[in-house]
């Protein structure tokens, strides 16, 4: 079993789920201009601007007001409309009925019957039997609160999040070396670095991360310079200092190779590694031994440009590893994980200007709220927290998990803003998994894969269609987020994710009476009106 800080959990429940008791559509007008908003198609959330006629969007531009992103949009943000515009759309609750078609039902009752079988499903079997899969999205992070307070209360371990699956092993790494908060993000400070070692990324054409116009610019200094490790010549290979065309799935050995030669050719930071790096004498048997020759031969690279690469990153006054999926979703990618933060260390690169720096979420920041990360039983892999209070697992365990032979497997699964179906491995093995489960719901804007096989779909509005905000670690050293409000409306039955978790809870009889002082402040914190009395109160 699993621990959890009691007391945060409650607060965390009560507050979420005491927050309004009657949600009320927004009104939006049929037709507009200019509206700012973000792209919700990847992690980065470039800012945009959008014309509106009769309800649906017809123009986006890239917003130059954007301080994150500065007036720079990729191929994937003019393509929103058809986001929005789908023809699957998901307009009220559904029920799938014996013969595998759904019947329309009222949120009352599914909300009503939904809460009732969660709640079963736990009496009966623990909250180890229910499951949550997804939340939130790449920019609607405003349900993440309520649905991990309903897990939480239903006290579940098992949270099932894509980041599992291709980034967890950097906030695993910085919890080891660093015990850092898992909210804290390990990023490149790469626009003000003077080396720029670029792996497993194309930032000249998408996800250029942070003010991507001064990325343009930084391509073209002839004071700094820009390694790109990739197998192809991408666009932003051919703009680089240099290429080096590694052979695919040899990253771990050419990072191998270069820490190596740091170590063997002493070209480490002495002052910054005799203050913080803990146990040199090891890693330089451990890693400085090792044939460097031999591993730029399994990398397909040649052994005087990675030595060279690896000078030059140590003699800089600044340098920066700028990486992304092509890295991360390769092999040995907790290594990897180790072997950059290992490579900034030694030459010092840790926390400077043009080095490698921790941004944090905006918002609450702190451990998780479990004292120790839950293990799965099947597969004996362990939960990782990252950019959230509670650790989280890949998809892909979800089948065994269901169908392992024990009392206590997975019986029930929420998923939310995910299609595992069409997303995780083995599919097979999911049809088999769903077959299993007693309850699947499924919360969605349009009818998924993963819809068409649930017993209820909930209907949410996109992420247009509602006011939300996109919590993703941005800016160093300031730290930015971006609350939007809706520009479009959705269906009318539609609601969003953090009010149907808050109606589940209550259905499932998760909610508690909050304490008087704290039901009090937050009265006052709805009525405008009476905010005078209130914070003079706590000045008192």
């Amino acid at each position: 079993m699993f621990e959890v800080d009691i007391v945060c959990l409650r607060r965390l429940t009560a507050s979420c789920c005491n927050y309004g008791m009657h949600y009320q559509q927004p009104t939006i007008p049929e037709s507009s201009t200019n509206q700012p908003t973000v792209c919700v198609l990847c992690s980065h959330n470039c800012g945009l601007r959008v014309d509106v006629e009769d309800n649906r969007i017809t123009a986006v531009r890239a917003d130059d007001t954007n301080p994150i992103t500065n007036g720079y949009a990729c191929n994937k943000g003019f393509s929103i409309a058809h986001y929005v515009e789908h023809a699957q759309r998901v307009e009220h609750p559904l029920k799938r009925q014996p013969d595998g078609s759904y019947a329309r039902i009222s949120w009352d009752q599914a909300v009503h019957e939904i809460g009732s079988k969660l709640r079963q499903v736990k009496d009966d079997h623990g909250g180890q039997s229910v499951g949550l899969v997804g939340v939130g999205g790449q920019a609607n992070h405003l349900d993440g609160s309520y649905a991990l307070a309903l897990l939480l209360g239903l006290e579940s371990p098992w949270w099932f999040n894509a980041l599992a699956q291709e980034k967890t092993q950097h906030a695993l790494v910085d919890k080891w070396l660093f015990d850092a908060y898992p909210t804290f993000h390990f990023h490149a400070d790469v626009h003000h670095s003077e080396y720029a070692l670029v792996i497993g990324t194309n930032p000249l054409i998408s996800n250029r991360g942070i003010a991507p116009r001064e990325w343009v610019a930084a391509l073209s200094d002839p004071t700094r310079t820009m390694v790109v490790v990739d197998p192809k010549e991408t666009e932003t290979a051919k703009k680089a200092d240099m290429h080096l065309a590694i052979r695919p799935g040899g990253d771990v050995y050419f990072l191998l190779a270069m820490a190596a030669t740091i170590l063997q050719e002493q070209r480490y930071n002495r002052a910054f590694v005799e203050r913080y790096v803990d146990d040199l004498a090891t890693l330089q048997a451990e890693v400085g031994g090792l044939d460097v020759a031999r591993l730029c031969d399994l990398a397909g690279l040649a052994e005087d440009e990675v030595r060279g690469v690896a000078r030059g990153f140590a003699a800089a006054e600044s340098a920066s590893i700028f990486v992304d999926l092509g890295l991360e979703q390769t092999r040995f990618s907790t290594l990897t994980a180790y072997l950059m933060r290992l490579i900034a260390g030694l030459t010092g690169n840790l926390g400077n200007r043009g080095g490698m720096t921790f941004m944090g979420l905006f918002g609450a920041e702190g451990p998780s709220l479990r004292k120790q990360e839950f293990v799965a039983p099947e597969s004996g892999i362990e939960a990782i927290a990252m950019w959230a209070p509670i650790g989280a697992f890949s998809y892909n365990l979800v089948p065994e998990e269901v169908l392992a032979d024990r009392p206590d497997r997975i019986r029930a699964l929420i998923v939310d803003g995910a299609n595992p179906m069409l997303q995780a491995a083995d599919t097979p093995a999911w049809r088999r998994a769903v077959d299993a489960l007693e309850l699947l719901v499924v919360i969605e804007p349009a009818m998924s894969e993963t819809a068409q096989v649930a017993d209820y779909v909930l209907p949410a509005p996109c992420g247009y269609e509602k006011w939300e905000y996109a919590g993703f670690p941005k800016g160093f050293p300031g730290v930015y987020a971006q609350v939007r409000p809706p520009v479009v409306s959705g269906p009318s039955e539609a609601l969003p994710e953090a009010e149907i978790f808050r109606r589940l809870a209550h259905a499932a009889g998760l909610v508690t009476t909050l304490p008087r002082p704290l039901s009090w402040l937050l009265r006052r914190a709805r009525s405008p009106r009476l905010a005078g009395l209130a914070l003079p109160a706590l000045a008192a």
